[in-house]
């Protein structure tokens, strides 16, 4: 039952950083995922022999599920702060394929067991389970370092047109967070989420990646940071203050080192 525990608690975790997905009513969103446990349950009653089977079911599903919602890259993670999406987003990927992974360990053993032999079922069981256990622990931990976005934005959010009705012109939607990035300093925010960058320009989130990463070739993440790397060089090189300092103006991590070469290839 706590092995049937572990694929649904990793969806619902990966899922809130979307807002598709977390905007679901909570109980409408944990519900079903209790399904799986649950029959493992019935089954350790009425039915001990499918319990193998079910679960191989459970965490290929669950794997495909994640590697799923992966597929829409950084940006489909609106809800988490940009500085960490591109690290959740590889956790997502090592957590998907991990669970896939353990699915096909298990089907490897039940050949194995149900073969003459039995020579390789210790064997692979521990080295799976090992390696089970590193990359989920390493998905974890970088997830763990990661909040969803449930702040509201400095002012009311505005509705948000209909994504079909939407303007197609990608340049001018590109143009317009330019100039709020400018004259607002959005990127100084270390939280800043592309969820709360679409309520503060009242365009939907898909809308603002898409225009990003057809004019710029790059996805929010690296469009906001670009913006904070031209802000730190631009304070670099009018100011004396400490590059710590300036990163923590900027709204990035302290990296001296990464942005000091940066402005160095720039110049």
């Amino acid at each position: 039952m706590l092995a049937a525990v572990i694929p649904p608690s990793s969806w619902i975790a990966f899922s809130a950083f979307a807002t598709g997905h977390a905007a679901a009513p909570r109980l409408r969103q944990l519900w079903p995922h209790a399904l799986g446990p649950l029959a493992i349950v019935l089954l350790s009653i009425a039915q001990p022999m499918l319990i193998d089977l079910v679960l191989i079911l459970i965490y290929l599903g669950y794997g495909l599920a994640l590697i799923a919602l992966s597929r829409s890259g950084p940006d489909g993670l609106d809800r988490v702060k940009l500085e960490g999406a591109l690290s959740l987003h590889r956790a997502l990927q090592v957590t998907g394929l991990v669970l896939i992974f353990s699915a096909v360990t298990d089907v490897a053993i039940a050949f194995d067991v149900f073969g003459t032999t039995r020579a390789h079922t210790a064997l692979i069981s521990g080295f799976g389970s090992l390696l089970f256990l590193v990359l989920l622990g390493a998905a974890a931990i970088i997830a763990g370092g990661n909040v969803p976005d449930d702040a509201p934005a400095d002012a009311a959010p505005a509705p948000l047109p209909n994504a079909v009705g939407a303007d197609p012109d990608d340049a001018r939607i590109v143009a317009e967070l330019d100039a709020m990035m400018v004259a607002k300093g959005l990127y100084r925010d270390p939280a800043l989420s592309l969820d709360r960058l679409a309520r503060r320009m009242a365009v939907p989130a898909r809308r603002i990646s898409t225009a990003i990463n057809r004019t710029r070739a790059i996805n929010v993440s690296q469009y906001v940071n670009e913006h904070r790397i031209a802000a730190a060089c631009h304070n670099l090189r009018e100011t004396d203050a400490a590059i710590t300092r300036i990163l923590f103006e900027v709204g990035s991590r302290p990296n001296p080192t990464s942005t000091a070469n940066s402005c160095g290839s720039r110049a």
